[in-house]
């Protein structure tokens, strides 16, 4: 992961950040997303890339709810380590690395939920369940 992904992981949820960094050891990912403000939570609901408004995202800190840092990231896939390099089309990259989140989700124990299980897919949402 690059610095400006580190800087967003640095926003989440211990467990997400462990489970982040083991899953970029086996499949190279970016994170474009972890704590969302509520300017950005006003932005990302007003364009339609999030269903929820600010604060109950769980990108969003919302004390009253227990959540003192982001319960949520998105990543994309950077197989070739080139962020430029990303497409979105590639839903078969997509899909390996939602697989590998799983997969490292279960090795430590964090459960998790998927984005692209949502009624309208967000491959790119990984949250604590």
């Amino acid at each position: 992961m690059n610095e400006t992904s580190l800087k967003k992981l640095s926003t989440c949820h211990p467990d997400l950040q462990g489970l982040a960094k083991a899953v970029n050891e086996v499949y190279p990912i970016q994170v474009i997303c972890g704590e969302r403000n509520e300017a950005d939570q006003d932005d990302a609901f007003k364009r339609g890339v999030s269903k929820k408004k600010f604060p109950e995202s769980k990108h969003n800190i919302n004390k009253e709810k227990g959540r003192y840092n982001s319960h949520a990231l998105d990543a994309v896939p950077d197989p070739d380590k080139n962020p430029k390099t990303l497409d979105w089309k590639d839903l078969e990259a997509f899909a390996l690395m939602c697989e590998v989140f799983a997969q490292k989700a279960d090795e430590l124990g964090v459960k998790i939920r998927q984005g692209k299980d949502f009624r309208f897919r967000d491959f790119p949402h990984q949250e604590l369940a």
